[in-house]
């Protein structure tokens, strides 16, 4: 199985068969318009997301529910990290304002919150480049 089918089998897994990347064709489509994956090694996991040429935006990111908790999101966030450290470019993305566990595991990996829009998404940014205070 390729990589794409594992991710498209993860993702109806995780999110559904209606999600709009339930279909190889779907991700395809994603990758042929300049969108990139990152997909664990145990293929319980992976991350979408795409550079813009001002940021890499995450798109989604999907881990298996009996994986949820171990690390392996944080892992994938770690790894586009460092893709954004080589490009040198800040990551940014959103999440529902009611989704505390995703909310908090970005938190957790140095993300912070930068705005709210259609109130009901906080806008989240990690720029590896900037030290923290």
């Amino acid at each position: 199985m390729d990589e794409i089918e594992t991710i498209a089998r993860l993702n109806r897994l995780c999110f559904g068969k209606s999600d709009q990347y339930t279909s190889h064709e779907k991700l395809e489509e994603f990758v042929a318009a300049g969108g990139d994956y990152i997909l664990n090694r145990s293929k319980n996991g992976y991350v979408l997301w795409y550079d813009n040429k001002s940021y890499l935006m995450i798109e989604r990111i999907g881990v298996l529910p009996d994986a949820r908790r171990s690390g392996v999101a944080k892992r994938l966030l770690n790894d586009l990290r460092k893709e954004a450290i080589r490009v040198k470019r800040p990551i940014r993305t959103y999440v529902r304002y009611d989704n505390i566990p995703s909310y908090l595991l970005h938190m957790k990996a140095g993300f912070y919150p930068t705005h709210v829009a259609w109130a009901t998404y906080v806008w989240i940014e990690l720029d590896p480049l900037k030290p923290r205070n």
